[in-house]
């Protein structure tokens, strides 16, 4: 409640100062709260936050995202008044790296594409799009064509990994999780040691996360099983994109989109796109938001119900 009245005050305000209506400000202030927050990434505008040009809304927006894509384990511990979680917590630490990399990787790309005027521009415009990507919300600021066309194939194989990577678990974001890449990263971790260590060694890997936990093979057969789950996921999308003959980055653009649940688009996705591309990216945007493993007991648990009944 105190981020739902914050955030909708704080971007009416801003509305008002754009010369918004008052009724209009805060309805389309409290829309764009909850599909911030929750990433959900619809506007009242077709042309979604860039509609509005206004470099706070985009700020204010920018949090809500972040918000989002926290875990609200963590946000409700930093509540209890031990901020240091967000420091110490292994699925933040890779959150925060993942940005930053992928924010270079996507700058740079874009100053050598030319698509901006300025390091200023690139910075908000790339920025920007990254959060909403990485978050899973879906926001724009630029055109689905101008994407596609301008940004260039780097900056797209940017926007790409923070759709496939997503936010945390226990938050709104889909996609693969922090999480889960936080652990494969200490399960690689491990088995170099392992591969290093003499054979009677006994590697021992412990990590923060709300309180420490240690790594184990479980935790790592889980994530990775769930990860390669995503990536077929990603591909099934990319392959059908291609048979329509889109280009691979924009065929594997639209399709983490869809199963990340992001809602960015390059200019595919339309109401005039192929029929079996729609079905195929809902049949994404289904599996994504419950995750894939869900996915895939059902159809194990159909699969045993049919076997039983020819038996």
């Amino acid at each position: 409640m105190a981020y739902l009245v914050a955030g909708t005050l704080a971007l009416g305000v801003c509305l008002l100062a754009e010369g918004v209506a008052p009724v209009r400000s805060f309805f389309q202030s409290s829309c764009l709260f909850m599909a911030g927050f929750d990433t959900g990434g619809f506007t009242t505008q077709a042309l979604s936050v860039g509609y509005y040009h206004s470099l706070p809304v985009e700020l204010i927006t920018i949090v809500f995202m972040l918000l989002g894509m926290i875990n609200f384990a963590v946000q409700y511990e930093v509540w209890k008044g031990r901020p240091g979680e967000l420091v110490k917590n292994m699925e933040v630490r890779v959150l925060a790296v993942s940005i930053i990399v992928i924010l270079g990787l996507v700058l740079a790309a874009l100053s050598l594409a030319g698509a901006f005027s300025s390091f200023g521009a690139e910075l908000r415009r790339g920025g920007y799009q990254l959060i909403s990507a990485h978050s899973g919300t879906g926001f724009m600021t630029v055109y689905g064509q101008q994407l596609g066309v301008r940004w260039g194939d780097l900056a797209l194989l940017g926007i790409i990994a923070a759709m496939g990577i997503g936010g945390c678990a226990c938050a709104t974001s889909g996609a693969i999780k922090a999480f889960r890449v936080g652990v494969l990263v200490k399960e690689i971790k491990v088995k170099t040691k392992q591969a290093l260590s003499p054979a009677s060694a006994v590697i021992v890997e412990r990590f923060h996360h709300i309180k420490e936990l240690t790594l184990t093979e479980g935790m790592a057969r889980a994530a990775l099983f769930t990860t390669v789950l995503y990536l077929l996921l990603y591909l099934l999308g990319t392959v059908v994109g291609l048979l329509y003959g889109y280009g691979l980055t924009a065929s594997a653009f639209e399709s983490v989109s869809a199963a990340g649940n992001v809602g960015l688009t390059t200019g595919i996705t339309g109401f005039d796109m192929p029929v079996l591309l729609k079905v195929v990216y809902i049949f994404e945007m289904w599996a994504g938001r419950l995750e894939v493993l869900a996915v895939v007991a059902v159809f194990a648990y159909f699969l045993s119900m049919l076997r039983r009944g020819r038996k």
